[in-house]
């Protein structure tokens, strides 16, 4: 079994508080440097790529750096998924880390900041997408508008956004996309992303209708503490397959309820509750 890339939060805490995501820890947690080259050793014959999110941030650790040698080291590509609130934190020569393939900026997280600090924001974000077109040609970064069907507050929001990036890169008043893949190209490899508003799954939900989904088929996640679950929006790990700190991948992925799930969705019968009320499979649909 090979999956196309696997999650692993190197952190559950991201500093912010989104009323999109549920990411609140009540406990916050760090996965060592020695946990992680354990659960590289474990990931190494079923994946080249990771992705260090679940909930949190990974920019968070200030040794985020280490991380990513370890990685590479280990013969990993990474995406990097962060708020973009923390940029700040790291040098810039960041993006020439070899190891990363994209870094992904989840602009949503401005939503609400005043106009004075959304532009600090958004400048920040734009110091890092022009070192980026000088000296780091290898990784994309993808922007993540990801608020389409929101109210009044969200087109106010997103009109900002386009109306920045417009007038930095194209000195224009208007962005141009490409509608079909909802996305607009600012520079060779560095792209403005629009998506719709989903809702991270939860028991108190509502039932989603049945369909398929890529959990367990293109991707698993592995959580701070060791914890397996079956996809990236697992983050309270309901959905639990086993632990990676005391279970080898191989025996967990061949459990009874790792087959069972995996047969549900080649089936597009979800067989857990978490995964009937997952609102973003409606993108599977």
């Amino acid at each position: 079994m090979r999956f196309a890339k696997v999650y692993v939060e190197l952190t559950n805490a991201c500093g912010q508080a989104c009323s999109f995501c549920p990411s609140r820890p009540k406990q916050k947690r760090v996965m060592s440097l020695e946990s992680f080259g354990h659960v590289l050793l474990e990931l190494k014959p079923y994946t080249k790529t990771l992705a260090l999110h679940v909930f949190g941030d990974p920019l968070m650790l200030e040794n985020i750096k280490e991380y990513m040698d370890l990685a590479h080291a280990s013969g990993f590509g990474i995406h990097l998924v962060t708020s973009g609130f923390r940029l700040s934190m790291h040098k810039k020569t960041l993006l020439s880390h070899p190891a990363l393939i994209q870094l992904n900026i989840s602009l949503n997280s401005a939503l609400g900041q005043c106009e004075e600090k959304l532009r600090t924001y958004l400048e920040e974000i734009m110091t890092w997408c022009e070192y980026k077109r000088h000296h780091a040609p290898r990784p994309f970064v993808n922007l993540r508008l990801w608020n389409k069907g929101g109210d009044a507050r969200d087109a106010d929001f997103s009109l900002a956004i386009e109306t920045f990036f417009s007038h930095t890169f194209f000195h224009t008043p208007m962005l141009e996309w490409n509608v079909e893949k909802k996305v607009c190209q600012l520079d060779t490899k560095i792209r403005l992303h629009k998506e719709q508003y989903f809702m991270w799954p939860s028991l108190s939900a509502p039932v989603v209708p049945d369909g398929f989904c890529h959990g367990l088929h293109s991707h698993i996640g592995v959580l701070s503490d060791g914890t397996v679950v079956p996809c990236c929006l697992d983050g309270e790990g309901v959905l639990m397959l086993g632990n990676l700190f005391i279970q080898p991948l191989y025996g967990i992925l061949a459990s009874q309820k790792a087959q069972e799930i995996r047969r549900g969705f080649d089936e597009k019968k979800p067989p857990e509750p978490l995964c009937q009320r997952c609102d973003f499979r409606k993108r599977f649909l």
